[in-house]
């Protein structure tokens, strides 16, 4: 009740100034969450690079996060929210963000009262963001009760998240921009990756299968491995994992002795799972964040779901398919995978493949 009624009292404006597109020099993007958030606010980022050339567009992430945004041609700064337990580091990080003077910060995260409060105390001359339903619902209360903001948004689950996320360009009076998906590629760590599938048994093809997920619920077990491997001995499958389980992973393929399965070279960040992903014929993956990388290399993906939230975070590559799932109610794991869907999915993504190479062939030939 305390911290509602700070809220309430310190973030009112009694005068708002339209927002002047012209005196924009410099933007706060504050996206502090997970991995797949951070990548669904790459078209975003770049379109308001676009349209505010001159302009230093800085960052606010989160530790799980920061490292993505630092590979981005369009961020002048990447600012890191910490732990708890390292509060002190990101008091530092907002004293920063505070001399930096924004002209427009823009909140594309669900309201928080520190976080609110970091704003006001960095006295921004504008301030958008989500309105409504990325309210606190600890407090009680959302950012639409609050005249400190200058233009809010609505939250739309029906639209894909990167959608969602440029829609704030629309408070800019920005209404002509592009949604389309990416993700900053390497080079040193793509030829490392070439290297490694060039030496794989060709097949039929090449699909990469990730089996893990930041939610538990939606991790790929021995079972599911097994299954994938015999419904599509056709196929090489390189199984990529998280470190922890590539033991486990090597075992599974050795004891069910699946021949057509190679486990993936370690790969110690992201950008080593993205440039490997890069080399393959197509993605499967319960994996949102994998997902999101393979829409912004535009890589044919299955994604396998077992909520109703494919609309939202769900591929957005040319090729796309999505395969709904269930969980277990005792053992709270994945269960129901359609693997005979997925086996056609495959052959219609070839088909498409093999049809838009040969558009690609008949162009250049005339």
């Amino acid at each position: 009740m305390i911290k509602k009624l700070i809220l309430k009292l310190l973030l009112q404006k009694k005068y708002k100034e339209p927002i002047n597109k012209k005196e924009i020099n410099k933007i706060l993007l504050i996206r502090n969450l997970k991995i797949g958030d951070a990548i669904v606010s790459f078209p975003l980022l770049r379109e308001l690079k676009k349209k505010f050339p001159s302009s230093e567009i800085d960052i606010y992430a989160s530790t799980n996060s920061d490292f993505l945004f630092k590979k981005l041609p369009y961020c002048t700064n990447v600012f890191t929210k910490f732990k708890k337990k390292y509060f002190y580091k990101t008091l530092k990080q907002i004293m920063l963000m505070k001399s930096r003077k924004y002209d427009l910060i823009i909140e594309a995260v669900p309201m928080r009262f520190g976080l609110e409060l970091s704003i006001w105390y960095m006295k921004p001359k504008w301030v958008i963001g989500f309105g409504k339903s990325s309210g606190d619902q600890k407090l009680g209360i959302s950012r639409n009760e609050l005249s400190f903001y200058d233009k809010l948004a609505i939250e739309e689950n029906n639209k894909h998240a990167s959608e969602h996320m440029c829609s704030l360009l629309n408070l800019l009076d920005i209404n002509n921009y592009s949604t389309k998906m990416e993700f900053p590629f390497d080079e040193e760590k793509y030829n490392y990756a070439q290297k490694f599938v060039s030496e794989l048994p060709k097949r039929e093809g090449i699909i990469a299968l990730n089996v893990d997920a930041s939610n538990n619920k939606s991790t790929l077990y021995k079972d599911q491995i097994v299954n994938f491997s015999n419904y599509l001995k056709e196929y090489t499958l390189i199984i990529m994992s998280l470190p922890s389980r590539q033991k486990e992973i090597n075992e599974i393929i050795k004891s069910e002795k699946l021949s057509n399965c190679v486990l993936s070279y370690t790969t110690k960040t992201i950008f080593d799972a993205a440039e490997l992903i890069r080399c393959c014929d197509l993605l499967i993956s319960p994996d949102t964040s994998f997902i999101h990388i393979s829409s912004g290399i535009n890589l044919p993906t299955i994604g396998i779901y077992y909520k109703n939230n494919f609309n939202y975070w769900g591929p957005k590559s040319d090729i796309k398919y999505v395969i709904k799932s269930d969980i277990d109610k005792k053992s709270h794991l994945i269960k129901n995978i359609n693997f005979t869907q997925i086996t056609e999915y495959i052959r219609e993504i070839y088909l498409k493949k093999e049809k838009s190479n040969q558009t690609y062939l008949h162009k250049n030939i005339l």
